[in-house]
């Protein structure tokens, strides 16, 4: 057995790597962003992938492409980010639509630009 095993204990991960649940957070705030960005309807997981320094076969271990689109715009809803939620209205998407009603009027005339 080589010095550097030896000195690892057997749970100390490689390389820094990150909890799972701090990618999943890390992975959702670059498509967030990626959809302010792009549009909602345009992010991709080579997108997210490359925005959150990863591969692009890590999305996969944690969401199916629509699990991700819905964890999104859940996300959205759930931070009150106004310019997803308006795209996810306009494409009809099911967390968008079922967002609280307030939340979807203020999505609308920010889309809109009204006061």
């Amino acid at each position: 057995m080589s010095e550097w095993r030896a000195a690892r204990s057997p749970r100390q991960p490689l390389g820094g790597r990150q909890s799972g649940e701090d990618r999943r957070e890390q992975l959702l705030t670059a498509g967030l962003k990626l959809a302010e960005k792009v549009g909602f309807e345009r992010v991709t997981r080579d997108l997210v992938a490359m925005t959150a320094g990863c591969s692009p076969t890590l999305l996969s271990r944690y969401w199916t492409a629509p699990a991700f689109q819905t964890a999104m715009m859940d996300r959205a809803v759930a931070t009150g980010n106004l310019a997803v939620l308006a795209q996810g209205l306009a494409v009809r998407h099911p967390s968008a639509v079922a967002a609280p009603f307030g939340l979807r009027q203020a999505a609308v005339r920010a889309l809109v630009g009204a006061p």
